[in-house]
């Protein structure tokens, strides 16, 4: 027998066995890797999750969005007598006074009070027949609310509606300013009804200054688990319903001068609301 053939044949033998299993080793590394488990998947697991917490989702979940950017922000520069002016129809404000640290302007309508740079807070007059009643109707509650501030609310054009809540004969609508679609949750229009009057409102204006560049960001399946994750450690297991989730911009740090915006999923539930970095998935709670 000749033994060197015999094993020149083994040889190539072993060589093309080799050479074939690394072939579909790599066929099949390539499919894990390009393999991508689906959304709807995705978000069963993640209800799942909430529901080992007592919490349930009935609310629609938004679909996973392109890249977004951080958003370097800063409070309107806005005058208090500009504001006053603009949310005064047909008033002439006087010079501002200091009224428990806080600068205000007077006029037979109401007070303009500013809370800090670019936020207000504005109560009109109870005067029965005074120039600062506003009728509100309940048969017709947002349209009325829409119509007066789209004529003498500020920048009211790039507000977008947030929540409604109501409760013993008031009722409050909060709008939110809004950045190329996406709201800014922490600029916000509180106005308040009661007795079917607008008696007054809070605002927070800010100023978009510059863009960082877009990055990828996680999709409302896996920011819902970072909810249950969150609500694991914190060992928080009450019942409690998630009723809206959308996804902003959102910090919890607000400065005198600038300060970054990181998108950011707000899942509003019946108990609070939670804010979940769409970067990061750190979870924080927030006012309603």
């Amino acid at each position: 027998m000749d033994f060197r053939r015999v094993k020149a044949i083994l040889l190539i033998v072993f060589l093309l066995l080799n050479a074939f299993l690394a072939s579909q080793l790599w066929a099949l590394r390539t499919a894990v890797s390009v393999y991508a488990e689906p959304e709807s998947d995705q978000l069963a697991n993640a209800k799942s999750a909430l529901l080992m917490d007592h919490v349930r989702v009935n609310a629609p979940i938004p679909v996973s969005p392109g890249p977004l950017a951080m958003l370097r922000t800063t409070p309107s520069r806005v005058s208090l007598q500009t504001y006053a002016g603009a949310v005064l129809p047909g008033q002439r404000p006087g010079a501002p006074r200091r009224v428990h640290g806080h600068l205000e302007v007077r006029t037979a309508a109401g007070t303009v009070t500013e809370l800090g740079r670019g936020s207000f807070s504005v109560a009109f007059s109870t005067a029965r027949r005074g120039p600062g009643r506003i009728p509100v109707r309940s048969t017709h509650f947002l349209a009325d609310l829409k119509r007066w501030f789209s004529k003498h609310g500020y920048n009211f054009s790039e507000y977008g509606i947030l929540s409604s809540w109501s409760a013993h004969g008031v009722h409050e609508e909060t709008f939110v300013q809004q950045y190329q679609g996406y709201p800014l949750f922490g600029a916000r229009l509180d106005a308040v009804v009661k007795g079917g009057w607008l008696v007054g409102f809070t605002q927070t204006v800010q100023s978009v200054r510059a863009v960082e560049p877009p990055r990828s960001v996680n999709a409302a399946a896996n920011a819902l688990l970072s909810l249950a994750s969150f609500l694991d450690r914190a060992r928080i297991n009450a019942d409690n319903t998630i009723v809206d989730m959308r996804l902003g911009y959102y910090s919890g740090v607000v400065a005198d001068t600038a300060w970054y915006l990181a998108p950011t999923w707000r899942i509003a539930s019946r108990a609070g609301v939670f804010y979940v970095n769409a970067f990061t998935g750190e979870v924080g709670v927030g006012a309603q």
